[in-house]
């Protein structure tokens, strides 16, 4: 099962059936034409929690955009 795991704001959250080059492609694609986008992810062990992120690319939580 692919899943990527990502740190936002020194949180870690997974996105279910997507590898980390999906998830990147849809990051850049959605901060192409928009300031911002939601990202929905998953928060938790076990039976996780579903959680919607917001980002931008000045966010600071997004580990993605920093150089």
């Amino acid at each position: 099962m692919k899943r990527t795991v990502l740190t936002y704001g020194g949180t870690q959250y997974t996105i279910a059936n997507e590898d980390t080059e999906t998830v990147q492609a849809r990051i850049d694609s959605g901060l192409r034409d928009q300031p911002f986008m939601w990202l929905q992810v998953n928060y938790g062990d076990g039976r996780a929690t579903p959680a919607v992120l917001l980002i931008s690319p000045r966010d600071p939580g997004c580990d993605h955009h920093r150089a």
